[in-house]
């Protein structure tokens, strides 16, 4: 498959946006300072509570991760999280004491859309950072390791959502960690609809939070909802000549220019767009790049309707060719004389959708070839169903 751009590592930002650097169509917005910082070990919560309290609108409370983790482990309520949501909201508390009045707060709601609704209101009223789980799944070096938290930094809505109970949630800004540890931060901008098609309830049989979706705000809870269409996840795939100029547009007619981590991207020019998912749930990465220089970030399309979905910053490496992922995957299935065999690149299970592995099928057997060479026999695909 030829592409210039595939597997991404993605660079540090710490970013602030204001309400009026948005256009009219985005008009109510809150984003906030956030200090990057990548996880170690297994401990995505304590690096998201790192995260959080640098984003204290009096001032930064500046902590070493290790301390978080120590509060977490000592606050901790549920066993079966590595950091579950009520030892995360005591080491903020405890390490990072809210000014008089404030205090964290576990949210958990059945409903998405009425969580992020508490989400964008209280980050309008007191522009503090949130943590949220984004999932439950086993992702990691670690099969152990499941809960998967990310920093919630900016947000977009069409309404006040101090003032209105019903909004569109247009965009979410958030700080995410890879899969792969040591790996650096992500920092996505997904629109409603990409938010909500990766966030998921909570899938833990013995936690309270079983079947909730849970973020951990300042203040107390008012009730209401933030909406977002879903995107397509099946149809006729767009050609590559059509999601380029889906590309163009969405960077022309998006909030994503008007968002200081991003806006460089509009004297960028769209590259080969790589498909991913090609059966289904299928998307485009587009890297964009300035003249003479390598993509430095790229967005992905809905393969389906040409939409945007998010943008994300990064810096490529070159990807395994097909035909040297098929040689790896012939090499670990010991195939001297293979018969058949096919490749396609699909999004890894747990991971960021930035960095898809290739799943390789060989007479029938199949495995996945990730980036850095390394294969694996593959486990049944799986699919994720947009939460709303």
């Amino acid at each position: 498959m030829k592409s210039i751009i595939q597997s991404m590592r993605v660079v540090l930002t710490a970013v602030a946006v204001s309400a009026a650097a948005l256009p009219a169509a985005a008009q109510v917005s809150t984003f906030i300072t956030v200090t990057n910082h990548s996880e170690a070990l297994t401990w995505c919560g304590a690096a998201t509570g790192q995260m959080v309290v640098s984003g204290y609108p009096g001032g930064a409370c500046v902590q070493i991760q290790a301390d978080v983790w120590d509060a977490i482990q000592t606050a901790k309520v549920e066993p079966s999280w590595d950091t579950d949501p009520a030892g995360l909201r005591a080491a903020m508390t405890d390490l990072c004491p809210l000014p008089a009045g404030g205090h964290w707060s576990i949210f958990q709601d059945p409903s998405a859309s009425s969580l992020m609704y508490s989400v964008a209101r209280w980050m309008k009223l007191r522009h503090y950072p949130v943590a949220a789980v984004l999932n439950t799944n086993s992702h990691n070096a670690l099969a152990t390791h499941r809960e998967h938290w990310v920093t919630i930094k900016g947000i977009v809505t069409d309404l006040d959502p101090t003032t209105n109970s019903a909004v569109t949630l247009q965009f979410v800004f958030v700080a995410d960690q890879p899969a792969n540890l040591g790996d650096p931060v992500v920092d996505r901008f997904l629109t409603g609809a990409q938010w909500y098609s990766e966030f998921q309830a909570v899938v833990n049989a013995s936690s309270v939070y079983n079947g909730k979706f849970v973020a951990v705000i300042e203040p107390p809870e008012q009730r209401g909802r933030a909406e977002a269409k879903q995107l397509p996840t099946s149809g006729t795939l767009l050609s590559a000549a059509r999601v380029l100029a889906a590309a163009k547009d969405a960077v022309r007619s998006s909030a994503l220019t008007r968002v200081e981590s991003f806006r460089e991207i509009a004297d960028m020019q769209p590259q080969t767009p790589v498909l991913v998912n090609p059966t289904r749930r299928a998307y485009y990465i587009v890297p964009f790049a300035k003249q003479g220089y390598p993509p430095s970030m790229a967005i992905l399309i809905n393969a389906y309707s040409g939409e945007l979905m998010e943008a994300g910053r990064f810096t490529p490496r070159p990807i395994i060719a097909e035909k040297d992922a098929i040689a790896r995957a012939v090499r670990l299935l010991a195939r001297e004389n293979p018969r058949d065999y096919k490749a396609r690149l699909v999004s890894s299970e747990g991971g960021l959708p930035y960095f898809p592995v290739w799943r390789v099928s060989v007479d029938g057997q199949e495995v996945e070839v990730q980036q850095n060479g390394g294969a694996r026999r593959a486990l049944p695909e799986q699919s994720i169903t947009p939460r709303q």
